[in-house]
């Protein structure tokens, strides 16, 4: 459970059920963990919100001003292109997007590629370490589940490169587009040779992992009326863990940001200007909220406070959070079991 803890603080729900999945952790255990981590999570997000609000947002003002008015001097002359590009990407939205139940079948049939997949490899890896083991002790012990971080891998890898027509089905949409040249103001915009891809895929598994997340947790808190007293005996084991979790997560962001900020006062400024804008307390609230709670709770942390320079990178800081989450949590039970 500390494990599934820990990548739950860097992922998600769902990096926490992989891992408890993947070391055959029981049910009680898996209600205990959640109900102990959801009431250190309603001590956790109000203080970041409280020291979120003392901060404005990073980008300066005058450089805002100065941009916008280089923006203004050059939109006449864009004006044109832009509106042609927005009208040429519209209408090839139209021609490359699919039905909704068109897209939710292609999520579901990937999902269960990719899962099967997953667990094929889980199955051949299991027998060739048998195989190299040869009877020895280790070959006694029981085999880690390796099938969902083996499917998580292979998703990740898949949403990275993908091609671009691959979900565009042949009697709704027109594939032919894509082979088409594009004009030179296109290029421009979105750089040369580049093929847009069908994201359709991507809505239809936002809408269908959303809904099965729902279910995940009405399942995982239906039976803590029934655990109680088990959730009451563990409590103090699992709270003291993550006590130790949040307080070196927090121990170590004020370190780096108490290091910097000895080296610039110091006067040495100049010479790591990199590291005082990495520091800056709005990027360390966001990314402790990426990884506390996931991109969800780090946008709606940069919305909340109007930082919108940080609102993708929190996006994009949770998303790698959910990618190697399973992984780090297995690695620490690796080390410390």
């Amino acid at each position: 459970i500390a494990s599934a803890l820990v990548a739950k603080n860097i992922g998600g729900g769902i990096n926490y059920m992989a891992v408890c999945g993947c070391l055959g952790a029981s049910a009680e255990s898996v209600a205990a963990g959640l109900c102990v981590d959801n009431v250190m999570a309603l001590l956790y997000f109000p203080t970041v919100s409280l020291l979120a609000s003392r901060y404005g947002d990073l980008e300066d003002e005058d450089e805002e001003e100065e941009e916008e008015e280089e923006e203004d001097e050059n939109e006449d002359e864009e004006e044109p292109i832009q509106n042609d590009g927005s009208a040429r990407d519209n209408q090839q939205h139209d021609m490359t997007a699919t039905s909704p139940v068109e897209s939710l079948s292609h999520a579901i049939t990937l999902a269960a590629l990719l899962t099967s997949a997953g667990q094929w490899l889980d199955s051949r890896l299991h027998k060739i370490i048998s195989f190299l083991s040869d009877g020895s002790s280790s070959a006694a012990r029981t085999p880690l589940n390796l099938s969902l971080p083996l499917t998580t891998l292979l998703t990740v890898l898949f949403a990275t490169y993908y091609p671009p027509n691959l979900f565009l089905s042949t009697f709704s949409t027109n594939q032919c587009h894509y082979a088409q040249p594009k004009p030179q103001s296109q290029q421009t915009m979105h750089g040369h040779n580049s093929k847009p891809r069908n994201n359709d895929i991507a809505k239809a598994g936002e809408t269908l992992g959303t809904s099965l997340l729902y279910l995940f947790f009405a399942t995982a808190g239906a039976p803590g009326w029934k655990l109680k007293d088990s959730v009451q005996r563990s409590f103090p084991a699992i709270a003291t863990f993550l006590a130790c979790l949040y307080g070196g997560h927090a121990f170590f962001l004020w370190s780096i940001k108490t290091l910097v900020d000895a080296r610039h006062a110091d006067g040495q400024r100049d010479n790591h200007p990199f590291w005082k804008k990495a520091t800056a307390p709005q990027r360390l609230l966001t990314a402790s909220s990426a990884a506390i709670g996931g991109p969800a709770t780090a946008a709606a942390l940069a919305q909340s406070q109007r930082w919108k320079s940080l609102l993708t990178p929190s996006l994009v800081v949770g998303n790698v959070g959910y990618a190697i989450a399973t992984f780090v949590g297995l690695a620490f039970y690796g080390v410390f079991r």
